[in-house]
């Protein structure tokens, strides 16, 4: 999902100031018609009503502040998971290890890779009999 550059919603605030629909607004910017829909309803002046095109561009931020980042599973993190497996972790605990060394986002979804990993391993280790 492509969220709004702080250009286009001053854009828009400008483009609200002499007049222009939503959907002139949405041409004008180059998206959907709900996407600016959408931007007056979550980041207008709760008070007043008003767009304040600084004040959605700081609610923006403190929203993607808030939200969870999944770290992205790099060769390193790869390696990393092996040494552990091959110590004889579980997904869980290699999960938890991550966590204690600073990657607080090493999240379940990994532990599943995690999983995946190791029974392709017990595959390979069955196959090479």
């Amino acid at each position: 999902m492509k969220q709004l550059t702080e250009e286009q919603r001053y854009n828009i605030s400008a483009y609200l100031q002499s007049g222009k629909s939503r959907t002139e607004i949405a041409n004008l910017v180059g998206v959907h018609r709900s996407t600016i829909s959408r931007e007056l309803r979550r980041n207008s002046d709760k008070r007043n009503g008003i767009y304040k095109p600084d004040l959605a561009q700081a609610k923006y931020m403190s929203r993607m502040r808030s939200r969870k980042h999944f770290v992205k599973f790099t060769d390193d993190l790869k390696i990393q998971v092996d040494i552990l497996i091959k110590k004889d972790f579980s997904p869980e605990q290699v999960t938890g290890f991550m966590r204690t060394k600073g990657l607080k986002q090493f999240l379940m979804r990994q532990s599943t890779s995690i999983f995946g990993k190791i029974k392709s391993m017990e595959i390979s280790c069955y196959t090479s009999f």
